[in-house]
């Protein structure tokens, strides 16, 4: 398909934009190196818009960007400067990576234009949600609803699911709470939808709720990487201006997004 085609020739380009970056930090163009680096996430960012599967690819591209980085950080005491611009495309320019929210709303709407195009499956569907109704009544009343009508219903319990998880995913709260209250949504949405048919309609939608709870993870996984690159240019940018490690993390440093707290510290042999 024309999306694997994109997803292969993206992880190809990221390969080769990585040894370009690893070439330059060779010849001692570090800044040349580094933005080659910030070139991937550039590319991730696109992916995203491909849907969830487009997501999936993006974020471990979001984390061979962060390798590339460090280990340009790791080969040359660099010059404040460019340790500040740095600093300023990863915090501003960039960003941290994206929460899964776009994706699987993409995805929601390029699945149902998929049962749009394709009757036939729509009316499998429709007759296998027909089944798990009980009320009699309520059968019937699905089962006058047009198409269109059917996928709207489905559309607007999509969005207003995704909505309660992007909420979730989206607030200040620790992430353990935020794990908790995903678990709770799996459990409680089909009696925020109403009773038949959109209650069995919305069992449909709630099932992918694990996925979710798998995507928000893999958000947080790369979140904690970015938010350790970033502690870490603030270690070298007291090393390139003082000569010397730290003997404690900085002050106001991004904390790791799993505990909340700050991330340990320890110098080394090598650095730290």
């Amino acid at each position: 398909s024309s999306l694997n085609t994109i997803v292969f020739h993206a992880r190809e380009l990221a390969l080769l934009i990585e040894v370009d970056a690893r070439t330059l930090a060779a010849d001692g163009d570090y800044r040349a190196a580094l933005d080659k680096c910030l070139s991937i996430r550039r590319l991730a960012h696109h992916l995203v818009d491909e849907g969830i599967i487009g997501y999936l690819v993006a974020m471990p591209l979001h984390g061979r960007s962060f390798r590339c980085v460090q280990d340009v950080l790791n080969s040359e005491s660099l010059e404040p400067e460019v340790l500040r611009w740095l600093q300023a495309q990863l915090s501003a320019v960039q960003g941290a990576p994206p929460s899964p929210g776009r994706a699987m709303e993409i995805t929601m709407d390029d699945n149902l234009e998929f049962y749009h195009t394709y009757p036939e499956a729509l009316a499998r569907w429709r007759e296998d949600v027909s089944t798990r109704i009980g009320d009699e009544s309520a059968r019937q009343e699905f089962t006058n609803l047009t198409d269109e009508e059917f996928l709207a219903r489905a559309r607007e319990l999509g969005s207003s699911f995704l909505s309660s998880v992007n909420r979730i995913i989206g607030s200040e709260i620790p992430y353990r709470q935020k794990y908790v209250e995903l678990q709770e949504l799996k459990v409680e949405w089909p009696d925020q939808a109403g009773n038949d048919p959109n209650a069995v309609l919305s069992e449909d939608v709630r099932d992918k709720v694990d996925d979710v709870l798998k995507y928000h993870d893999i958000y947080v996984h790369w979140s904690a990487n970015f938010n350790a690159l970033r502690a870490a240019i603030e270690i070298y940018l007291v090393k390139a201006e003082t000569g010397l490690l730290p003997e404690m993390l900085p002050a106001h440093l991004p904390e790791d997004p799993f505990s909340g707290q700050n991330f340990e510290y320890e110098k080394t042999e090598e650095g730290f």
